[in-house]
């Protein structure tokens, strides 16, 4: 295989990697929250207990948490080696900046939802 080709197939599995990240970044802004709040519901409904609803929602979405943080911090490190791989020196991961792009892209989605979708605009508007 040539070197250019190897060159080109680190940089893709690079942002194949990247692309992964953000993902896994975006779950924490919608998807799990709300995964567990539903299964804390569930819990309420069947046990008739709205604080063991909260206990399960509140634990499980926070070890949720932290088993996705640290399958970014494995994304991280591997990213870091296939930039290696490809010849780049890379010493520092692209985890900082990928949070960052997430929590915007997180907050505009959420402001847009919260302000025209559900939560404010009634209450915003005039009512004639």
């Amino acid at each position: 295989m040539s070197p250019w080709v190897k060159r080109l197939m680190a940089w893709l599995s690079g942002l194949l990697i990247a692309v992964l990240m953000v993902v896994v970044n975006l779950l924490f802004w919608g998807p799990l929250p709300a995964a567990w709040l539903w299964v804390g519901a569930q819990v309420n409904y069947r046990t008739n207990s709205i604080s063991l609803g909260i206990f399960v929602a509140f634990v499980g979405m926070l070890l949720t948490l932290m088993g996705a943080l640290a399958v970014l911090k494995r994304l991280d490190h591997a990213w870091v080696l296939v930039r290696r791989a490809a010849g780049y020196d890379q010493r520092k991961g692209i985890i900082g900046p990928v949070f960052a792009t997430t929590v915007v892209v997180g907050t505009v989605c959420f402001t847009i939802w919260l302000v025209f979708i559900a939560g404010l605009g009634p209450s915003l508007a005039p009512r004639s």
